[in-house]
């Protein structure tokens, strides 16, 4: 196996894993502002189940507090348009 091609497809992964992801927090947490159901001080918990076909167990990661990322984005712009 050549590590250099093996490590190069494992950031292609994360690099689209985490710009999706990006992408629906942002979506999610401009929707609930939206609907009234959170405010721009809000609090929320986020969950990454990472599941690979050659392993029976899944790895959870949990990030327990995104306030810091809803304070650093701008979400006045998307909530008014």
């Amino acid at each position: 196996m050549d590590e250099e091609v093996f490590n190069t497809s494992i950031r292609k992964f994360l690099k689209k894993a985490g710009i999706t992801s990006q992408i629906e927090i942002e979506k999610v947490i401009t929707d609930a502002l939206n609907n009234g159901e959170i405010d721009k001080d809000a609090v929320c918990k986020v969950s990454v189940q990472l599941k690979i076909d050659l392993s029976d167990d899944p790895l959870l990661i949990r990030w327990r507090n995104m306030f810091i990322l809803m304070h650093s984005i701008d979400f006045t712009k998307k909530v008014l348009n």
